[in-house]
């Protein structure tokens, strides 16, 4: 079971994400903004970030600099939700923040879940 952060405004969003997550067996926090997030970074352990671009008080590349940046920097994989995919450098966030994936805006909350596992799969082959 991995331990998965939502840092997504949309609580609708949030709640289908974390439900179709849960279902496969994750334990998932949701934070409504990149604050939030970024707090609860601080104060837990996290396998794996999906968060959305646009959210108040932080975005959520401000977000991925600041968890990749810190000290006990997050090296697990992210995922970036985007409603805004067009007006995005995809491959400089890829490159310079290890971005894993970006998903346009709507998407497969399945195909989400799909993506979770192999990312976290692969993740722990390379470290186990």
């Amino acid at each position: 079971m991995a331990k998965i952060l939502i840092a997504e405004d949309n609580a609708a969003l949030s709640n289908v994400l974390r439900f179709h997550l849960t279902r496969v067996g994750h334990d998932v926090t949701v934070a409504p903004n990149g604050k939030i997030a970024l707090d609860a970074f601080q104060q837990q352990t996290f396998d794996l970030l999906i968060t959305d671009h646009q959210m108040p008080k932080m975005t959520g590349i401000e977000l991925c600099e600041n968890i990749r940046a810190t000290n006990n920097a997050f090296h697990g994989p992210i995922l970036l939700l985007t409603a805004k995919r067009l007006e995005l450098d995809i491959e400089s966030l890829v490159d310079n923040l290890d971005i894993s994936r970006v998903f346009s805006k709507p998407f497969s909350p399945t195909e989400i879940a799909a993506v979770v596992d192999e990312l976290l799969e692969s993740s722990n082959a390379c470290c186990d």
